[in-house]
């Protein structure tokens, strides 16, 4: 007889808050309910270990995750791929074959993510390549490219360069009568990480905050924002150069931000077989060139950049592929937004696109909706 394995609860909860966060808005409260309490029961159960191959019965799954056989077979699919290996057996009438389940490790979820994130930036900029749009009432189709933060980014004409105003204008043009033309966008998408991230927030819009001290414009300020974030300077000696108030206000968060600056700086040190680099919140690695120099400031920035552009890009594919059935069309991604033709009616189906894909990084972030008619 095998003899039974030490279950590792610190790694079991480590586990459990991982999928929390990420797979939320993946998974149903059922299935969420089996993989957190009831396959850890059977695992101990068992004694096969943490994430151990686990051979049970649909009765023995159903009393473990505290429900009903009744749409176990439903539940232990909406596991497959996502968290967990299942082999779904046959009833014990049927040839009395157990049904298998081994959940994936930690680090094979990382490691999946991130694959999941490379392949979204590669598959989007294959499908906007082979589609146009009407922009000032003609067909359009740019060139795409993705950049090294994983942004795709269009070239020939660079719509995405415009101004906001006469972008809008010239997507309007292919709007039909009864059309709307939403622009979603993730609303200060990298100050919020930012506060997450070094655990320091504001009740404030701190780009107001920036505007209001220097008497600046709104795109004055968020340049200064930026610069504070993403300069080769430390940015708590950039500080001593502001205005007083603004110095009150940010030290406590320009050291965390320095110290958080400071940790990406060493995780992503070179070594012999890794140049300088950094991680994405979805574990994708974004790497410098051969002999580039790079400094706090800019690994800092593929850090923020790269992670926004990992959700954009999921979102994009999830509204592409939902476009025959939905009846609305997706047009291009554009920083932190996307452009989309549909009913007015679709806005909350779109809302919910956007918000549910943040669960990738583990950060909520707030949607801005404009809807430009006709």
């Amino acid at each position: 007889m095998e003899k039974k394995r030490d279950y590792d609860y610190e790694s079991d909860v480590k586990w459990g808050n991982f999928v929390r966060r990420r797979f939320h808005n993946r998974l149903s409260r059922p299935a969420m309910r089996l993989c957190l309490l009831g396959i850890p029961y059977l695992e101990r159960k068992h004694g096969v270990g943490f994430t151990g191959r686990v051979a049970a019965s649909f009765t023995d799954i159903a009393e473990a995750g505290c429900m009903a056989r009744t749409g176990l077979r439903g539940i232990l699919t909406e596991l497959q791929g996502i968290v967990a290996w299942v082999n779904i057996g046959s009833p014990v009438k049927g040839g009395k074959r157990a049904t298998l389940i081994k959940r994936y490790t930690l680090p094979q979820l990382m490691q999946k993510e991130q694959h999941e994130a490379r392949a979204d930036a590669e598959r989007l900029k294959q499908v906007l390549s082979g589609r146009d749009f009407t922009f000032n009432g003609k067909p359009c189709r740019p060139s795409w490219q993705i950049l090294r933060t994983g942004r795709v980014q269009a070239s020939e004409p660079n719509v995405q360069g415009m101004s906001k105003r006469n972008r809008a204008i010239g997507l309007a043009t292919g709007l039909q009568d009864d059309d709307v033309l939403f622009c979603l966008d993730y609303r200060q998408a990298e100050p919020t990480i930012i506060q997450h991230l070094i655990g320091c927030s504001f009740r404030e819009d701190i780009y107001n905050v920036v505007c209001e001290a220097f008497q600046y414009s709104r795109y004055m300020g968020k340049k200064h924002t930026n610069m504070l974030h993403y300069a080769k300077a430390d940015p708590t000696k950039l500080l001593d150069n502001w205005p007083e108030t603004l110095q009150d206000k940010l030290r406590a968060y320009t050291k965390q931000l320095e110290d958080y600056r400071n940790q990406l700086w060493h995780k992503g040190r070179k070594t012999r077989k890794l140049r300088r680099h950094t991680k994405t919140l979805t574990g994708r690695i974004i790497e410098a060139d051969k002999a580039q120099q790079v400094h706090r400031g800019q690994l800092f920035s593929w850090h923020l950049q790269g992670s926004v552009a990992d959700v954009l890009n999921a979102v994009c594919l999830r509204i592409i592929d939902q476009e025959t059935r939905r009846g609305w069309r997706f047009l291009l991604p554009v920083h932190d937004s996307v452009y989309v033709i549909g009913k007015a009616d679709h806005e909350t189906e779109l809302q919910s696109i956007m918000t549910e894909a943040t669960s990738a990084i583990g950060v909520d972030l707030n949607v801005k909706i404009d809807l430009i008619h006709k």
